[in-house]
């Protein structure tokens, strides 16, 4: 158990380390965290045993590159992938120089970033940012490149 400070007092979480997900016990609340051989790791939040943001702007599931860096993070809201606010995706990746790679838009663990918001059997516009490069000189920010995927529910 680890005391956080929150806002004017403090907060009282239990966290696991664990080696492997079957740790987690049916009803779990609070933070787990596991490492990897390749010292990755990540860290989740859960209530009730699912999933959940523990606030509005941190996700439940962050992975973590071995560097530290974070590879990609999902937001849940009662154990499905949920848009946490408008302006921000459920999942984002990242580039390893920590520059957002991809976002996806989910509503109630469904896809809905499709050009017509929907999702199952809906064109997806999947949001994808342009790679790093080695610097150049000063130029405008590049534009954030849409590709049209065909996306199909399982």
């Amino acid at each position: 158990m680890e005391l956080l400070p929150s806002s004017m007092s403090f907060r009282l979480i239990t966290t696991l380390d664990i080696a492997d997900e079957s740790e987690i016990p049916e009803l779990f609340e609070g933070r787990v965290r596991r490492p990897f051989e390749d010292r990755s790791k990540y860290v989740a939040w859960y209530t009730a045993g699912l999933l959940n943001n523990p606030t509005r702007s941190y996700p439940a599931y962050r992975r973590f590159r071995s560097n530290g860096q974070v590879k990609y993070e999902l937001h849940y809201s009662n154990g499905m992938l949920q848009d946490s606010r408008p302006s921000s995706p459920a999942v984002r990746g990242f580039f390893a120089n920590g520059m957002i790679h991809y976002e996806e838009r989910y509503e109630q663990g469904r896809r809905h970033d499709g050009a017509d918001g929907g999702s199952c059997g809906a064109q997806v516009a999947i949001r994808r940012h342009p790679a790093p490069r080695a610097p150049l000189p000063p130029r405008p920010a590049p534009s954030v490149l849409t590709t049209v995927a065909q996306h199909t529910c399982v």
